[in-house]
Protein backbone atom coordinates (compact mmCIF):
# COMPACT_ATOMS: atom_id res chain seq x y z
CA UNK A 1 0.00 0.00 0.00
CA UNK A 2 2.62 2.28 1.07
CA UNK A 3 4.48 1.58 -2.51
CA UNK A 4 1.26 2.53 -4.24
CA UNK A 5 0.83 6.06 -2.66
CA UNK A 6 4.33 7.00 -3.60
CA UNK A 7 3.42 7.15 -7.16
CA UNK A 8 -0.16 8.88 -6.58
CA UNK A 9 -0.56 11.83 -8.23
CA UNK A 10 0.29 15.34 -7.83
CA UNK A 11 -2.39 17.99 -5.70
CA UNK A 12 -1.87 21.34 -7.14
CA UNK A 13 -2.10 23.95 -5.05
CA UNK A 14 -2.86 27.95 -6.34
CA UNK A 15 -2.85 31.18 -5.09
CA UNK A 16 -4.25 33.82 -7.58
CA UNK A 17 -3.17 37.30 -7.64
CA UNK A 18 -5.50 40.44 -6.71
CA UNK A 19 -4.64 41.54 -10.03
CA UNK A 20 -6.49 39.70 -12.49
CA UNK A 21 -5.14 42.03 -15.55
CA UNK A 22 -1.67 41.82 -14.56
CA UNK A 23 -0.78 39.24 -11.81
CA UNK A 24 2.26 39.72 -11.76
CA UNK A 25 1.87 43.25 -11.20
CA UNK A 26 0.17 42.25 -7.57
CA UNK A 27 0.84 45.84 -5.31
CA UNK A 28 1.22 43.53 -2.37
CA UNK A 29 3.40 41.17 -3.05
CA UNK A 30 6.11 43.85 -4.78
CA UNK A 31 6.32 45.36 -1.84
CA UNK A 32 6.42 42.90 0.71
CA UNK A 33 7.29 39.59 -1.14
CA UNK A 34 5.57 38.00 1.16
CA UNK A 35 4.84 34.05 1.27
CA UNK A 36 1.37 32.70 0.94
CA UNK A 37 1.69 31.07 4.45
CA UNK A 38 -2.01 29.77 4.94
CA UNK A 39 -1.58 27.53 1.76
CA UNK A 40 2.39 26.95 2.33
CA UNK A 41 0.78 25.66 5.55
CA UNK A 42 -1.90 23.28 4.03
CA UNK A 43 0.82 22.16 1.48
CA UNK A 44 3.22 21.19 4.07
CA UNK A 45 0.53 18.85 5.54
CA UNK A 46 -0.48 17.53 2.58
CA UNK A 47 3.05 16.85 1.51
CA UNK A 48 3.32 14.28 4.01
CA UNK A 49 1.58 11.91 2.20
CA UNK A 50 1.29 12.85 -1.70
CA UNK A 51 3.63 15.00 -3.60
CA UNK A 52 2.08 18.69 -3.73
CA UNK A 53 2.96 21.39 -6.73
CA UNK A 54 2.12 25.00 -5.65
CA UNK A 55 2.06 28.04 -7.95
CA UNK A 56 1.34 31.34 -6.52
CA UNK A 57 0.68 33.60 -9.57
CA UNK A 58 1.17 36.54 -8.36
CA UNK A 59 4.64 35.49 -9.72
CA UNK A 60 4.17 35.08 -13.53
CA UNK A 61 2.18 36.83 -16.21
CA UNK A 62 -1.57 35.83 -17.17
CA UNK A 63 -0.11 33.54 -19.85
CA UNK A 64 2.89 32.10 -17.45
CA UNK A 65 -0.08 31.25 -15.22
CA UNK A 66 -2.09 29.46 -17.62
CA UNK A 67 0.63 27.96 -18.88
CA UNK A 68 1.95 26.07 -15.50
CA UNK A 69 -1.09 25.44 -14.46
CA UNK A 70 -2.00 23.16 -17.77
CA UNK A 71 1.56 21.62 -17.96
CA UNK A 72 0.36 20.34 -13.76
CA UNK A 73 -3.25 19.30 -14.92
CA UNK A 74 -1.83 16.07 -16.25
CA UNK A 75 -0.57 14.78 -13.47
CA UNK A 76 -3.06 16.43 -10.60
CA UNK A 77 -6.14 14.59 -9.10
CA UNK A 78 -7.15 17.62 -7.44
CA UNK A 79 -6.96 21.66 -7.28
CA UNK A 80 -7.10 23.86 -4.47
CA UNK A 81 -7.45 27.85 -5.11
CA UNK A 82 -7.16 29.83 -1.72
CA UNK A 83 -9.03 32.96 -2.09
CA UNK A 84 -9.19 36.34 -0.46
CA UNK A 85 -11.79 39.05 -1.24
CA UNK A 86 -9.20 40.86 -3.78
CA UNK A 87 -8.24 37.42 -5.18
CA UNK A 88 -11.37 36.16 -6.56
CA UNK A 89 -11.39 37.97 -10.19
CA UNK A 90 -8.52 36.23 -10.63
CA UNK A 91 -9.56 32.83 -9.12
CA UNK A 92 -12.57 33.07 -10.95
CA UNK A 93 -10.63 33.10 -14.61
CA UNK A 94 -8.40 30.25 -12.86
CA UNK A 95 -11.00 27.84 -12.18
CA UNK A 96 -12.84 28.13 -15.08
CA UNK A 97 -9.89 27.33 -17.10
CA UNK A 98 -9.01 24.79 -15.35
CA UNK A 99 -12.76 23.18 -15.82
CA UNK A 100 -12.81 23.79 -19.39
CA UNK A 101 -9.67 22.01 -19.43
CA UNK A 102 -9.99 19.09 -17.20
CA UNK A 103 -13.21 17.28 -15.04
CA UNK A 104 -10.91 17.48 -12.03
CA UNK A 105 -12.45 17.98 -8.69
CA UNK A 106 -11.48 21.62 -7.26
CA UNK A 107 -11.48 22.82 -3.61
CA UNK A 108 -11.85 26.61 -2.87
CA UNK A 109 -10.59 27.81 0.88
CA UNK A 110 -9.15 30.86 2.31
CA UNK A 111 -10.54 33.88 4.15
CA UNK A 112 -13.26 34.87 1.27
CA UNK A 113 -14.34 31.04 1.29
CA UNK A 114 -14.54 30.99 5.19
CA UNK A 115 -16.64 34.28 4.95
CA UNK A 116 -18.86 32.92 2.61
CA UNK A 117 -18.87 28.89 2.35
CA UNK A 118 -22.32 28.55 0.77
CA UNK A 119 -22.16 31.46 -1.58
CA UNK A 120 -18.49 29.94 -2.82
CA UNK A 121 -19.82 26.74 -3.11
CA UNK A 122 -23.08 27.40 -5.11
CA UNK A 123 -20.12 28.71 -8.18
CA UNK A 124 -21.28 26.01 -10.47
CA UNK A 125 -17.27 25.06 -11.52
CA UNK A 126 -16.12 24.88 -7.80
CA UNK A 127 -16.87 21.19 -6.01
CA UNK A 128 -16.16 21.33 -2.38
CA UNK A 129 -15.44 23.99 -0.05
CA UNK A 130 -13.45 24.41 3.25
CA UNK A 131 -13.95 27.11 5.42
CA UNK A 132 -11.80 27.80 8.54
CA UNK A 133 -7.88 26.32 8.92
CA UNK A 134 -7.25 23.81 5.73
CA UNK A 135 -4.57 21.40 7.39
CA UNK A 136 -7.04 18.30 8.11
CA UNK A 137 -9.88 18.65 6.60
CA UNK A 138 -7.98 19.04 3.14
CA UNK A 139 -6.38 16.10 3.56
CA UNK A 140 -9.21 14.33 4.73
CA UNK A 141 -10.77 14.98 1.74
CA UNK A 142 -8.44 13.82 -0.63
CA UNK A 143 -8.24 10.88 1.04
CA UNK A 144 -11.59 10.15 0.37
CA UNK A 145 -11.37 11.13 -3.22
CA UNK A 146 -8.37 9.32 -3.72
CA UNK A 147 -9.95 5.80 -2.05
CA UNK A 148 -13.22 6.49 -3.12
CA UNK A 149 -14.57 6.86 0.27
CA UNK A 150 -17.67 9.01 1.33
CA UNK A 151 -16.34 12.91 2.76
CA UNK A 152 -19.95 13.68 4.11
CA UNK A 153 -18.83 13.45 7.60
CA UNK A 154 -15.67 15.70 6.91
CA UNK A 155 -15.45 18.88 9.25
CA UNK A 156 -15.51 22.18 7.70
CA UNK A 157 -16.27 20.93 4.69
CA UNK A 158 -18.77 22.25 2.40
CA UNK A 159 -20.11 20.28 -0.75
CA UNK A 160 -23.37 20.10 -3.21
CA UNK A 161 -25.71 16.90 -2.72
CA UNK A 162 -28.02 17.03 -6.03
CA UNK A 163 -29.32 20.92 -5.84
CA UNK A 164 -28.27 21.31 -2.24
CA UNK A 165 -25.52 23.28 -0.67
CA UNK A 166 -24.38 20.69 2.54
CA UNK A 167 -22.22 22.73 4.95
CA UNK A 168 -20.60 20.44 7.81
CA UNK A 169 -20.05 21.71 11.45
CA UNK A 170 -16.66 23.29 11.94
CA UNK A 171 -14.38 21.52 13.83
CA UNK A 172 -12.60 22.73 17.00
CA UNK A 173 -9.04 25.17 16.48
CA UNK A 174 -6.34 23.03 14.95
CA UNK A 175 -3.81 22.19 17.52
CA UNK A 176 -0.64 24.71 16.17
CA UNK A 177 1.70 22.24 17.97
CA UNK A 178 0.64 19.10 16.25
CA UNK A 179 1.40 20.54 12.87
CA UNK A 180 4.42 20.18 11.32
CA UNK A 181 7.15 22.49 10.46
CA UNK A 182 6.79 24.84 7.42
CA UNK A 183 8.37 23.51 4.66
CA UNK A 184 9.31 26.30 2.60
CA UNK A 185 11.05 24.33 0.12
CA UNK A 186 7.50 23.83 -1.70
CA UNK A 187 8.13 26.93 -2.59
CA UNK A 188 10.73 28.82 -5.47
CA UNK A 189 11.79 30.17 -2.29
CA UNK A 190 14.83 32.52 -3.59
CA UNK A 191 11.58 34.12 -5.51
CA UNK A 192 10.44 35.54 -1.55
CA UNK A 193 13.60 36.28 0.34
CA UNK A 194 14.74 39.28 -1.35
CA UNK A 195 13.24 42.00 0.75
CA UNK A 196 12.56 45.81 1.24
CA UNK A 197 11.47 47.71 3.98
CA UNK A 198 9.52 50.97 2.74
CA UNK A 199 9.06 54.10 4.37
CA UNK A 200 5.84 56.25 3.46
CA UNK A 201 8.81 57.75 0.64
CA UNK A 202 10.32 54.88 -0.53
CA UNK A 203 12.76 52.21 -0.09
CA UNK A 204 14.57 52.09 3.29
CA UNK A 205 16.05 48.96 3.38
CA UNK A 206 16.69 45.67 1.66
CA UNK A 207 17.51 42.76 3.02
CA UNK A 208 16.98 38.72 2.95
CA UNK A 209 14.09 37.84 4.86
CA UNK A 210 10.80 35.24 5.03
CA UNK A 211 7.36 35.29 7.00
CA UNK A 212 7.51 33.11 9.87
CA UNK A 213 4.21 32.09 12.02
CA UNK A 214 4.71 31.43 15.52
CA UNK A 215 1.10 31.76 16.42
CA UNK A 216 -2.41 31.98 15.31
CA UNK A 217 -5.45 33.68 17.24
CA UNK A 218 -6.33 36.79 18.82
CA UNK A 219 -8.38 37.46 21.96
CA UNK A 220 -9.29 41.32 21.89
CA UNK A 221 -12.82 41.68 20.63
CA UNK A 222 -12.55 44.57 17.87
CA UNK A 223 -16.48 45.06 16.09
CA UNK A 224 -15.31 45.52 13.03
CA UNK A 225 -12.56 42.23 12.64
CA UNK A 226 -12.66 38.89 11.35
CA UNK A 227 -10.57 37.76 14.66
CA UNK A 228 -14.60 37.47 16.14
CA UNK A 229 -14.59 33.76 13.69
CA UNK A 230 -14.88 31.46 16.72
CA UNK A 231 -11.61 29.63 15.25
CA UNK A 232 -9.55 32.75 14.86
CA UNK A 233 -10.53 34.26 18.43
CA UNK A 234 -8.40 31.50 20.44
CA UNK A 235 -4.56 32.11 21.07
CA UNK A 236 -2.18 29.50 20.02
CA UNK A 237 0.98 29.15 20.28
CA UNK A 238 3.90 26.88 18.88
CA UNK A 239 6.59 26.21 21.78
CA UNK A 240 9.28 28.83 22.02
CA UNK A 241 12.01 25.57 21.16
CA UNK A 242 9.99 24.65 18.07
CA UNK A 243 9.75 28.19 17.37
CA UNK A 244 13.29 29.06 17.90
CA UNK A 245 14.51 25.65 16.40
CA UNK A 246 12.81 26.80 12.63
CA UNK A 247 14.65 30.35 13.20
CA UNK A 248 17.79 28.83 13.59
CA UNK A 249 17.30 26.46 10.32
CA UNK A 250 15.60 29.19 8.31
CA UNK A 251 18.32 31.61 8.94
CA UNK A 252 20.90 29.27 7.97
CA UNK A 253 19.33 27.54 4.88
CA UNK A 254 18.06 30.74 3.13
CA UNK A 255 20.85 33.12 4.53
CA UNK A 256 18.13 35.33 5.75
CA UNK A 257 19.11 38.82 7.61
CA UNK A 258 15.28 39.31 8.35
CA UNK A 259 12.32 37.80 10.13
CA UNK A 260 8.58 38.97 9.20
CA UNK A 261 7.36 37.45 12.70
CA UNK A 262 3.38 37.59 10.59
CA UNK A 263 1.34 36.73 13.99
CA UNK A 264 -1.70 38.63 14.92
CA UNK A 265 -0.65 38.73 18.40
CA UNK A 266 3.00 37.66 18.79
CA UNK A 267 2.91 39.86 22.33
CA UNK A 268 0.44 38.01 23.82
CA UNK A 269 2.85 36.03 26.07
CA UNK A 270 5.50 38.36 27.31
CA UNK A 271 7.88 35.77 29.09
CA UNK A 272 7.28 33.62 25.69
CA UNK A 273 8.16 36.71 23.34
CA UNK A 274 10.98 37.89 25.65
CA UNK A 275 12.35 34.07 25.39
CA UNK A 276 12.36 34.01 21.26
CA UNK A 277 14.26 37.84 21.49
CA UNK A 278 16.94 36.46 23.90
CA UNK A 279 17.23 33.33 21.34
CA UNK A 280 18.14 35.75 18.86
CA UNK A 281 20.93 37.58 21.19
CA UNK A 282 22.06 34.36 22.25
CA UNK A 283 22.80 33.24 18.39
CA UNK A 284 24.57 36.12 17.58
CA UNK A 285 21.80 37.23 15.14
CA UNK A 286 23.05 40.30 12.91
CA UNK A 287 19.64 40.84 10.85
CA UNK A 288 16.33 42.58 11.93
CA UNK A 289 13.06 41.49 12.40
CA UNK A 290 9.27 42.89 12.94
CA UNK A 291 5.79 42.35 14.50
CA UNK A 292 2.19 43.10 15.14
CA UNK A 293 1.91 44.81 18.62
CA UNK A 294 -0.96 46.47 20.38
CA UNK A 295 -0.26 49.86 21.44
CA UNK A 296 -2.18 49.33 24.87
CA UNK A 297 0.57 46.89 25.49
CA UNK A 298 3.38 50.09 26.01
CA UNK A 299 3.45 50.33 29.25
CA UNK A 300 5.81 49.30 32.95
CA UNK A 301 4.36 46.66 33.32
CA UNK A 302 4.34 45.15 29.99
CA UNK A 303 5.92 46.49 26.77
CA UNK A 304 8.51 48.87 28.85
CA UNK A 305 11.76 50.39 27.95
CA UNK A 306 13.51 47.37 29.53
CA UNK A 307 11.53 45.03 26.85
CA UNK A 308 12.05 47.74 24.19
CA UNK A 309 15.86 47.77 24.61
CA UNK A 310 16.29 43.84 24.58
CA UNK A 311 13.84 44.14 21.16
CA UNK A 312 16.26 46.32 19.94
CA UNK A 313 19.34 44.66 20.33
CA UNK A 314 17.79 41.73 19.26
CA UNK A 315 17.46 43.04 15.94
CA UNK A 316 13.53 44.75 15.96
CA UNK A 317 13.12 47.11 13.16
CA UNK A 318 9.92 47.73 12.94
CA UNK A 319 6.25 47.53 14.86
CA UNK A 320 3.02 47.51 13.33
CA UNK A 321 0.34 48.49 15.17
CA UNK A 322 -3.68 49.32 14.64
CA UNK A 323 -3.79 52.40 15.17
CA UNK A 324 -7.47 52.91 13.63
CA UNK A 325 -8.60 56.36 14.23
CA UNK A 326 -7.60 59.58 15.77
CA UNK A 327 -10.97 60.31 17.87
CA UNK A 328 -11.03 58.46 21.40
CA UNK A 329 -14.69 57.63 20.76
CA UNK A 330 -14.31 55.69 17.90
CA UNK A 331 -12.30 53.92 19.54
CA UNK A 332 -14.76 52.87 21.78
CA UNK A 333 -17.58 52.07 19.18
CA UNK A 334 -14.98 49.85 17.42
CA UNK A 335 -14.01 48.35 20.89
CA UNK A 336 -10.11 48.85 20.45
CA UNK A 337 -9.63 49.01 23.79
CA UNK A 338 -6.72 51.93 23.52
CA UNK A 339 -7.05 55.04 23.31
CA UNK A 340 -5.19 58.08 21.06
CA UNK A 341 -2.71 58.91 24.65
CA UNK A 342 -1.55 55.08 23.91
CA UNK A 343 -0.93 55.29 20.34
CA UNK A 344 1.04 58.80 20.85
CA UNK A 345 2.63 56.66 24.63
CA UNK A 346 3.78 53.67 22.16
CA UNK A 347 4.51 55.93 19.13
CA UNK A 348 7.52 58.16 21.73
CA UNK A 349 8.70 54.83 23.23
CA UNK A 350 9.65 53.31 19.75
CA UNK A 351 11.12 56.48 19.37
CA UNK A 352 13.28 56.47 21.65
CA UNK A 353 14.39 53.25 21.29
CA UNK A 354 14.71 53.60 17.42
CA UNK A 355 12.26 51.24 16.63
CA UNK A 356 10.23 51.85 13.75
CA UNK A 357 6.24 52.46 14.45
CA UNK A 358 3.77 51.20 11.60
CA UNK A 359 -0.02 52.26 11.58
CA UNK A 360 -2.98 51.51 9.66
CA UNK A 361 -6.39 53.31 9.98
CA UNK A 362 -9.99 52.50 9.20
CA UNK A 363 -12.51 54.87 8.13
CA UNK A 364 -16.81 54.79 7.19
CA UNK A 365 -17.33 52.69 10.45
CA UNK A 366 -21.00 53.26 11.11
CA UNK A 367 -21.60 56.83 13.56
CA UNK A 368 -18.11 57.92 12.10
CA UNK A 369 -18.31 61.72 11.29
CA UNK A 370 -16.06 64.40 9.76
CA UNK A 371 -14.55 65.39 12.93
CA UNK A 372 -13.61 61.83 13.26
CA UNK A 373 -11.85 62.15 10.24
CA UNK A 374 -9.77 65.37 11.13
CA UNK A 375 -8.83 64.14 14.80
CA UNK A 376 -7.16 60.93 12.55
CA UNK A 377 -5.28 63.27 10.15
CA UNK A 378 -4.30 65.29 13.16
CA UNK A 379 -2.98 62.37 15.10
CA UNK A 380 -1.54 61.42 11.70
CA UNK A 381 0.57 64.66 12.07
CA UNK A 382 1.49 64.47 15.52
CA UNK A 383 2.86 60.91 14.97
CA UNK A 384 4.90 62.21 11.97
CA UNK A 385 6.34 64.73 14.49
CA UNK A 386 7.31 62.50 16.83
CA UNK A 387 8.58 59.79 14.60
CA UNK A 388 9.60 61.23 11.00
CA UNK A 389 10.88 57.41 9.84
CA UNK A 390 6.95 56.44 10.95
CA UNK A 391 5.00 54.16 8.24
CA UNK A 392 1.34 55.20 8.56
CA UNK A 393 -1.32 54.15 6.20
CA UNK A 394 -3.82 56.22 5.10
CA UNK A 395 -7.78 55.27 6.45
CA UNK A 396 -8.62 52.08 4.47
CA UNK A 397 -11.95 51.45 3.93
CA UNK A 398 -14.40 49.46 6.13
CA UNK A 399 -14.69 46.22 5.09
CA UNK A 400 -17.65 44.48 6.95
CA UNK A 401 -17.10 40.96 7.68
CA UNK A 402 -20.12 38.40 8.13
CA UNK A 403 -18.82 37.35 11.76
CA UNK A 404 -17.94 40.63 13.37
CA UNK A 405 -19.64 42.18 15.60
CA UNK A 406 -19.80 45.61 13.12
CA UNK A 407 -21.56 43.56 10.55
CA UNK A 408 -24.84 42.70 12.09
CA UNK A 409 -25.31 46.19 12.95
CA UNK A 410 -24.31 46.97 8.74
CA UNK A 411 -27.05 45.02 7.66
CA UNK A 412 -29.45 47.03 9.81
CA UNK A 413 -28.67 49.88 8.07
CA UNK A 414 -29.21 48.54 4.76
CA UNK A 415 -26.05 46.95 3.80
CA UNK A 416 -26.02 44.48 0.99
CA UNK A 417 -23.18 42.10 0.17
CA UNK A 418 -22.73 40.36 -3.40
CA UNK A 419 -24.84 37.13 -3.27
CA UNK A 420 -22.54 35.57 -5.73
CA UNK A 421 -18.94 34.99 -6.37
CA UNK A 422 -18.98 35.91 -9.89
CA UNK A 423 -20.70 39.62 -8.25
CA UNK A 424 -18.12 39.62 -5.78
CA UNK A 425 -15.48 39.47 -8.80
CA UNK A 426 -17.19 42.19 -10.84
CA UNK A 427 -17.36 44.56 -7.83
CA UNK A 428 -15.27 47.86 -8.61
CA UNK A 429 -12.48 48.36 -5.85
CA UNK A 430 -11.74 52.08 -5.31
CA UNK A 431 -8.67 53.11 -4.39
CA UNK A 432 -7.37 49.48 -3.28
CA UNK A 433 -10.25 49.50 -1.11
CA UNK A 434 -12.17 45.79 -0.45
CA UNK A 435 -15.07 47.62 -0.90
CA UNK A 436 -17.03 49.91 -3.06
CA UNK A 437 -17.67 53.20 -0.67
CA UNK A 438 -20.67 53.80 -2.47
CA UNK A 439 -21.84 50.38 -1.03
CA UNK A 440 -22.07 51.82 2.50
CA UNK A 441 -25.11 53.25 2.98
CA UNK A 442 -24.55 54.55 5.57
CA UNK A 443 -21.78 56.90 4.88
CA UNK A 444 -23.58 60.36 3.56
CA UNK A 445 -20.22 61.97 2.85
CA UNK A 446 -18.67 58.84 0.60
CA UNK A 447 -16.82 61.90 -2.24
CA UNK A 448 -15.33 63.79 1.39
CA UNK A 449 -13.85 60.61 1.93
CA UNK A 450 -12.20 59.40 -1.17
CA UNK A 451 -10.56 62.81 -1.03
CA UNK A 452 -9.61 62.81 2.14
CA UNK A 453 -7.65 59.32 1.77
CA UNK A 454 -6.40 60.79 -1.34
CA UNK A 455 -5.14 64.03 0.27
CA UNK A 456 -3.92 62.60 3.33
CA UNK A 457 -1.66 60.19 1.40
CA UNK A 458 0.38 62.99 -0.62
CA UNK A 459 0.18 64.97 3.34
CA UNK A 460 2.12 61.99 5.01
CA UNK A 461 4.70 61.77 2.26
CA UNK A 462 5.09 65.44 2.29
CA UNK A 463 5.21 65.47 6.22
CA UNK A 464 8.26 62.56 5.79
CA UNK A 465 10.22 64.75 3.47
CA UNK A 466 10.00 67.25 5.96
CA UNK A 467 10.60 65.87 9.01
CA UNK A 468 13.39 64.03 7.83
CA UNK A 469 15.11 66.89 6.25
CA UNK A 470 15.00 65.28 3.05
CA UNK A 471 14.26 66.95 -0.21
CA UNK A 472 10.78 66.95 -1.64
CA UNK A 473 10.19 65.97 -4.97
CA UNK A 474 8.69 68.65 -7.55
CA UNK A 475 5.46 66.99 -7.56
CA UNK A 476 4.96 67.43 -3.75
CA UNK A 477 6.81 70.60 -3.59
CA UNK A 478 4.15 72.22 -5.70
CA UNK A 479 1.62 70.11 -3.94
CA UNK A 480 2.90 70.83 -0.09
CA UNK A 481 1.37 74.48 0.84
CA UNK A 482 -1.90 73.90 -1.34
CA UNK A 483 -2.67 70.49 0.77
CA UNK A 484 -1.55 71.74 3.94
CA UNK A 485 -3.93 75.04 3.70
CA UNK A 486 -7.28 72.54 3.22
CA UNK A 487 -6.42 70.39 6.57
CA UNK A 488 -5.76 73.49 8.25
CA UNK A 489 -8.84 74.90 7.22
CA UNK A 490 -10.87 71.62 6.48
CA UNK A 491 -10.70 73.33 3.34
CA UNK A 492 -12.95 70.35 0.88
CA UNK A 493 -14.40 71.85 -2.49
CA UNK A 494 -13.12 71.49 -5.57
CA UNK A 495 -11.28 68.17 -5.49
CA UNK A 496 -9.87 67.68 -8.92
CA UNK A 497 -6.74 65.44 -7.71
CA UNK A 498 -8.16 62.46 -6.22
CA UNK A 499 -10.51 62.24 -9.29
CA UNK A 500 -7.11 62.02 -11.38
CA UNK A 501 -5.75 59.71 -9.01
CA UNK A 502 -8.16 56.86 -9.03
CA UNK A 503 -8.47 57.23 -12.54
CA UNK A 504 -4.33 56.48 -13.11
CA UNK A 505 -5.06 53.82 -10.40
CA UNK A 506 -7.32 52.04 -12.32
CA UNK A 507 -4.94 52.32 -15.81
CA UNK A 508 -2.24 51.48 -14.05
CA UNK A 509 -3.59 48.58 -12.69
CA UNK A 510 -4.33 47.09 -16.16
CA UNK A 511 -0.97 48.42 -17.91
CA UNK A 512 2.33 46.66 -17.09
CA UNK A 513 3.81 49.39 -18.86
CA UNK A 514 2.12 52.17 -16.97
CA UNK A 515 2.74 50.66 -13.65
CA UNK A 516 6.42 51.06 -13.71
CA UNK A 517 6.49 54.34 -15.39
CA UNK A 518 4.00 55.40 -11.93
CA UNK A 519 5.89 53.14 -9.39
CA UNK A 520 8.01 55.46 -7.93
CA UNK A 521 6.44 58.72 -9.17
CA UNK A 522 5.52 60.41 -6.02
Amino acid sequence: MKKKRKNKKKVLLIYPSSEPFNPGSDREFENLNNVPIGILSIATSVSLKYPVQIIDCRLYSKEECMSKISAELDNSFCVGVSLTTPQVAHGLQLIDFIKSKKGIPLVVGGIHATLFPEETCKEKNIDFVIYGEGEIAFLELLNSLDNGKTYEKIENLVFKKGRKIIKNPQREPVDVESLPPMNYALLDIKRYTERAFYTNIGLYKKFRGLDISTSRGCPYQCTFCINNLPYLKKWRARSVEEVTKEIDILIKKYSLNHLWIMDDFFFADKQRAEKIIRHLIKINYKGTWEANIRANLFSPSLINDEFLKLAKKSGCLCLRMGMESGSDRMLKVINKGITSEQIINAVRMCEKHKIIPLGTFICAVPGEKKEDLFLTAQLIQKIKKISPLSVLYIPGILRPYPGSKLYEECKKLGFKEPQTLREWASKKLDFESYVNIKDLVWVENANFILNFQVYLFLLVKILTYENLGIKKPISLLILSLFLKFRFKHNLWSFCVLPKLALFVNEQVKKNVVLSKFFKNFF
